[in-house]
């Protein structure tokens, strides 16, 4: 039986802008490998491909703008910055019983 991860193509991440009313302002994607990411965001023990959203600091933030198009200046005063992974799967693969 084919599970999930199989039909996993690959992983999108991102570092997700929001004010402090929790609205998006931005999303800023990354052009990153999951080895190059794991230097800078430490996962939860019960994610070590670091799926779950994470709130970046500064450092992170400063550390992850060599992977983004666009240069991230952070304002930990008015918005706060998330790295979030979305998955990009192949749903017309079958499973094989």
């Amino acid at each position: 039986m084919m599970n999930i991860r199989e039909k996993l193509l690959k992983t999108d991440r991102t570092i997700n802008k929001y004010d402090n009313q929790n609205l998006l302002v931005e999303e800023i994607m990354l052009d990153i490998t999951l080895e190059e990411l794991l230097q800078i965001v430490t996962p939860n023990n019960d994610d070590p491909d670091i799926y779950d959203g994470y709130v970046l600091n500064n450092e992170q933030i400063y550390k992850l703008n060599k992977f983004t198009k666009i240069q991230i200046i952070p304002n930990c005063e008015l918005f706060f910055y998330v790295l979030e992974a979305t998955g990009i799967y192949d749903w017309g693969k079958r499973n094989d019983y």
